[in-house]
């Protein structure tokens, strides 16, 4: 019924392979499935759990994400920092968004701090901005700004221009 032919039991049996090797198959095969895309470093994102503190920089060519306590500088495409978050040294990024705590200089683009946020230190940015709440004790300055103020040598720097004194007696009428 199923073809089956009988072996002669003298002889051991070879187990033959349904196909061989050298013979392409013709069998409908399912598809593989595609593999999963390899994370692209640009746009992987690092954790710093609440439990985690870090002594040393951190430089990350993607995303980095602080919830724990970094005593170092951070040098990052994208950092945010936690509500949770600490970090005492300077911070370099495209974007930073300040929910946590920050002891140092932030160099950024764009800055973002938000009402939770507590920074002292001074923040160069191209746009800044500050939400409600946010506590900030440092200066602001914009990066171009910074940029064109270190490039004059120090004697060339122009003192800031001072109100000019005004006489506040009332002319005679007439």
């Amino acid at each position: 019924m199923f073809n089956k032919s009988k072996q002669n039991n003298s002889e051991p049996a070879t187990p033959r392979p349904a196909v061989p090797e050298s013979t392409p198959t013709t069998k409908a095969e399912s598809p593989a499935p595609a593999p999963k895309p390899v994370a692209n470093v640009a746009s992987a994102s690092s954790i710093i759990s609440a439990a985690l503190n870090v002594t040393g920089n951190l430089d990350c060519a993607g995303d980095i994400e602080i919830k724990g306590t970094i005593d170092g500088d951070v040098k990052a495409r994208n950092v945010r920092i936690d509500e949770s978050g600490k970090v005492k040294g300077k911070i370099v990024a495209d974007s930073a968004y300040v929910d946590g705590t920050v002891r140092g200089q932030i160099v950024a683009k764009n800055v973002a701090l938000a009402g939770s946020a507590n920074v002292r230190g001074d923040i160069l940015h191209e746009s800044l901005s500050i939400e409600a709440g946010a506590f900030l004790d440092g200066n602001c300055r914009r990066l171009k700004e910074a940029d064109q103020a270190a490039d004059q040598p120090q004697k060339e720097r122009k003192e800031p221009a001072k109100p000019a004194a005004t006489n506040m007696a009332a002319a005679p009428a007439g």
